[in-house]
């Protein structure tokens, strides 16, 4: 007796959804470097004793951990219009 593999028909939604998950996962491992264009720049000691305004290098934005920003694009007059538009709930329960 001979087992043969049950046949999709290719017009099914399920046919369809993994020959695109295939083809996409195939196209990744092809071409990794195609999902990323990093340009990486060597940070010295000197800059990060003083980043400049645009880059925060290190925790809270310089050794002394102040959190403040010298960029003036938000200032007191338009803060309140502000919006949470994004968020990452963290699970601090240990629960893993």
């Amino acid at each position: 007796m001979k087992i043969e593999p049950a046949k999709q028909k290719e017009n099914t939604p399920a046919y369809l959804v993994q020959t695109i998950c295939c083809l996409l996962t195939s196209l990744s491992v092809i071409s990794p470097s195609a999902a990323q264009n990093l340009s990486l720049t060597e940070v010295m000691d000197s800059l990060l004793q003083e980043p400049p305004n645009e880059s925060w290098l290190s925790w809270r934005g310089g050794v002394e951990s102040f959190g403040y920003s010298g960029l003036d694009q938000i200032n007191r007059s338009n803060v309140s219009g502000l919006r949470l538009v994004w968020s990452w709930a963290m699970d601090d329960t240990g629960a893993g």
